[in-house]
């Protein structure tokens, strides 16, 4: 819990633009582990949390200790009517690239900011069934990235909250920005949702959830991509989860990745979209999610691509045939389902549009 020597938050640093411009000031870089910028960048984490009125649920108040690289885990929690427990995370490090310094707006200070305004949702709500633990993970970027040291996976490791409660984990990573040019909002306005295909109470509450202006969930498999965040050791550990994340763009661990950077609107749609989440998710019937390891939602990962096609640059070789395709696999997988080599076209064509989100260069 925060001293009397640490400071109060300023009111300029409330809401989800005065967190994200803290978290990228001064006094947080380099927001890396161990360091001023980290400690700052953490300890208004707990004063958030403290702030909120959120349970202190850390080994030492809201802190659990990552103690060889001088880290700490953040963790508040709001009290259900049952120990089955939804978690919420976010990572709150920056990646320092190429003697730069990365200011981290949308990777991550954009996910802490929502993560709080979800958290503020849910404390000045109603009583739900299972609790709600939010996490601030440290250590998420290299070189602790997918390390035992990564803080996520020291979160699991340690059981901070027993994973036999946990019935889902919901991933904050990269959300803050509009996708593609901005030229069309369908897709501007689009957070890519991955994981609920493992479970299907977590599919369940997702088809429960209304829609809201301003963003727009789409679902894609995890398995078209590499465990890219702080989902992954719940993974692991068969923890059903959500992986929100709105691709990389040209300023992905980048010194540019400013708050001119991002989508405030977008931000705050996607606020009320995750309280839903959340609130349907604690609510749903008092019996452990399922994690299905080999669970699949391909039609909707090729609906999702199909959608995301205009980002492609006309030059790139994909651009021609992606269309026909994806029509071509979509008929296949109505039909008789995707085998392995359809499936790794339906992956070359999602990693040549992540490509061109992230280089705006010509191709």
């Amino acid at each position: 819990m925060p001293t009397a020597e640490e400071p109060m938050i300023d009111e300029r640093y409330i809401g989800l633009r005065g967190v994200v411009e803290y978290l990228c000031s001064d006094e947080c870089l380099p927001r890396l582990p161990g360091t001023p910028g980290g400690l700052a960048a953490r300890q208004y984490v707990e004063a958030a949390f403290d702030r909120l009125g959120l349970e202190p649920a850390g080994e030492e108040g809201y802190l659990q200790h990552i103690p060889a690289i001088g880290g700490a885990n953040v963790i508040g929690q709001r009290r259900g009517r049952s120990e089955r427990t939804i978690i919420v995370g976010a990572h709150f490090d920056a990646c320092a690239i190429d003697g730069g310094v990365n200011p981290g707006a949308s990777d991550n200070a954009a996910s802490v900011a929502v993560m709080l305004e979800v958290a503020k949702a849910i404390t000045a709500g109603p009583l739900l069934e299972r609790s709600v633990v939010f996490a601030g993970f440290d250590a998420e970027e290299p070189p602790y990235f997918q390390t035992h040291r990564m803080g996520s996976r020291h979160f699991v490791n340690k059981e901070a909250v027993p994973l036999s409660r946990i019935d889902l984990m919901i991933c904050l990573d990269m959300i803050g920005h509009a996708i593609g040019d901005g030229a069309e909002s369908e897709i501007a306005d689009t957070v890519l949702v991955l994981g609920a295909e493992k479970c299907p109470q977590v599919s369940e509450v997702l088809a429960h959830v209304p829609a809201v202006p301003g963003v727009f969930p789409r679902r894609l498999d995890v398995d078209l991509i590499d465990q890219l965040s702080d989902y992954a050791g719940f993974q692991d550990a068969g923890v059903p989860f959500l992986f929100y994340n709105n691709g990389r763009n040209e300023h992905y661990h980048a010194t540019s990745d400013t708050p001119k950077s991002l989508d405030f609107p977008k931000m705050a749609a996607l606020v009320e979209h995750l309280t839903g989440v959340v609130t349907v998710a604690a609510n749903a019937p008092i019996e452990p999610f399922v994690y299905e390891p080999d669970g699949q939602g391909h039609g909707m990962t090729l609906e999702t691509i199909r959608a995301l096609l205009p980002t492609l640059p006309p030059s790139a070789r994909l651009a021609q045939q992606a269309p026909q395709l994806l029509a071509t696999l979509a008929d296949k997988q109505s039909a008789t389902g995707l085998n392995e080599r359809d499936w790794q076209i339906v992956r070359r064509i999602f990693l040549a549009i992540d490509d061109g989100l992230l280089d705006k260069r010509p191709w």
